[in-house]
């Protein structure tokens, strides 16, 4: 694991931290994608797991206010829009593994 998905881990894992979205791909239903919000260092961030194993990708918010643990409505529209782009690119960086893992190890049951 990289020191950057060392540290993302780990503010997935922090008591403060916010998940927006916990989810399903619609194509491969083995793999789990979930938004993060992590307000000590204002990113949102987006991991895909995949049998036991986790990608990450990291993006500050555009928000400044109010701050991220004070929004009481949910995941702002800005944020969402910054999620989308950083699964584009998770994918885009990481999807020939994933699907590598998947045909190796298959469908679980």
């Amino acid at each position: 694991m990289t020191d950057e998905s060392t540290r993302l881990e780990a503010l997935t894992q922090a008591p403060e931290r916010m998940e927006y979205l916990d989810t399903t791909d619609k194509d491969f239903p083995e793999i789990r994608w979930t938004i993060f919000g992590a307000p000590t260092t204002n990113e949102i961030i987006v991991r895909a797991q995949v049998h036991g194993k986790s990608f990450y990708m990291a993006g500050a918010s555009p928000l400044l206010y109010p701050s991220m643990i004070d929004r009481i409505f949910d995941i702002d529209i800005d944020d969402h829009a910054l999620a989308s782009s950083l699964s584009n690119q998770l994918w885009e960086r990481d999807g020939a593994e994933m699907r590598a893992i998947l045909a190796s190890k298959g469908p679980r049951n």
